[in-house]
């Protein structure tokens, strides 16, 4: 008998393992996989799915966890909503206005585990059939306010419990983003550096600019599936607990007052093993709420070690990208520099040679303009000097025509003279044409003679 127990014990753990980690991993494994088949496929096309779920492990690490996080509240929130409808689908049977017998307590728990299994495993019908149980096992419906508390904080405890999964997940999500942010500025850090900035500056920045996209796109999408799983825990949760409310309303008016209470006995010694009876269940009760006391601290204190160590580690991650801020703001400085320098370099080189070059230019210019104007001064010279000998020859040439003219006049004054002794005035006529006729001969020769000149 104790190993059938036992195997059915290890059989139930087995399936609680698998109900609450089993099938939530192989569902959101499942959802993972389609999911990056279909962007495989070409089905889905879209750049901002490419860029933030398909573009580094990290992001399909956060998608993986998403998905099974996501699995685990959906799964968690389809059994509640199916609780709630299948309410009215578990039933006693009617009470009888007397009360009802103690022995039919036994046969009423064996109804209970004769449902179909999707409404046995409710919590309505778990929370029926225990404390129809307790009731079968005392013989006695003392104490069954008491005992549906205990198993209303027990549904409680099992509630909490249920949501560890998503909690773990919705914790490690942006512990994967922080660990993406980290590993990006690493990247970005690592091929880094001056030489790069000062030869290959647009290398560099794309570089740069690739691990830092790295580093902020995975924190960013674990920050957004993390806050979308919260949102969905809490809506699972909220439904849930109604679920708890109705079901402590329920198993309150079917149980409590439902049962006949027996005859007071008069013999002391069965009062007395009533008394001890009590004593030991009120005893076993105690204990038992001081486990659920002690459960729930022990996960209280779990979750502020887990909540403790995330802000160390979100700590220890902002201090190091400070620090690697820093380095790369020194690299960008100390290339800064650099660059400031080589440009002034180019600068003073490139001033350098425009001086250079203007000085050669202007200087050729100069000498040009000196050959040019040493040419103009000659044919200046040259000119000047033709116009002083014409000016010379003009001269001449005008005190030759005066000489003549002088002598011209001599002529006439003789011929004149002559005419006045004796001569015919006839004579003296053709005297005087004869004197005219040489001096315009003697006027036309001579400047003809000075173009001969100057034209030689």
């Amino acid at each position: 008998m104790s190993k059938s127990q036992t195997k059915n014990q290890g059989r139930s753990f087995v399936a609680v393992i698998f109900d609450t980690v089993g099938w939530p991993l192989f569902a959101g494994v499942s959802l993972c996989t389609i999911f990056y088949l279909l962007i495989r496929q070409g089905v889905i096309q879209s750049e901002l799915v490419n860029r933030y779920f398909a573009s580094h492990p990290i992001e399909y690490a956060e998608a993986a966890l998403f998905f099974v996080g996501l699995s685990a509240l959906l799964l968690r929130l389809a059994d509640t909503v199916g609780q709630l409808s299948s309410l009215n689908m578990v039933e006693l049977s009617p009470r009888p206005e007397n009360g009802q017998p103690i022995a039919e307590a036994g046969e009423m728990a064996v109804a209970i585990q004769d449902l179909p299994a999707y409404l046995r495993k409710s919590y309505l019908a778990q929370r029926l059939l225990q404390a129809l149980q307790h009731v079968s096992r005392n013989d006695s419906a003392d104490g069954l306010d008491e005992h549906l508390k205990y198993l209303s904080d027990m549904d409680a405890v099992h509630q909490h419990d249920g949501y560890a999964l998503a909690r773990i997940i919705i914790w490690a999500t942006p512990m994967l983003g922080f660990l993406g942010t980290v590993i990006g500025i690493t990247l970005a850090l690592g091929d880094l550096s001056p030489q790069a900035l000062v030869e290959a500056p647009e290398q560099a920045m794309q570089g740069l600019l690739a691990g830092l996209s790295v580093a902020f796109d995975t924190t960013a999408v674990a920050l957004c599936l993390s806050i979308f799983l919260m949102f969905l825990q809490y809506l699972a949760n909220l439904m849930e607990t109604e679920l708890l409310l109705a079901v402590d309303r329920r198993t309150t008016a079917d149980l409590v007052g439902r049962f006949a209470r027996p005859a007071r006995e008069s013999d002391a010694s069965l009062s007395a093993i009533r008394r001890m009876t009590q004593l030991v269940m009120d005893t076993n009760q105690q204990s038992a709420a001081s486990l659920v006391d002690a459960v729930q601290q022990t996960s209280d204190a779990v979750i502020e070690s887990n909540r403790e160590a995330s802000e160390g580690i979100a700590h220890h991650a902002e201090n190091l990208v400070k620090r690697q801020s820093e380095v790369w703001q020194n690299a960008y400085d100390e290339s800064q520099s650099r660059w400031i320098e080589v440009v002034d370099g180019l600068r003073d080189r490139l001033a350098q040679k425009l001086d250079d070059a203007f000085y050669h230019s202007f200087s050729r210019h100069a000498e040009r303009l000196e050959q040019t104007e040493q040419e103009t001064a000659e044919r200046m010279s040259n000119f000047w000097q033709r116009i002083q000998d014409v000016l010379t020859e003009n001269a001449r040439v005008m005190n030759d025509q005066q000489m003549e003219l002088v002598r011209q006049g001599d002529q006439l004054l003789k011929a004149t003279s002559s005419a006045k002794s004796g001569d015919t005035p006839s004579e003296v006529l053709s005297q005087l044409a004869l004197a005219i006729d040489t001096l315009n001969t003697r006027l036309t020769v001579v400047p003809r003679a000075a173009q001969r000149e100057r034209a030689a």
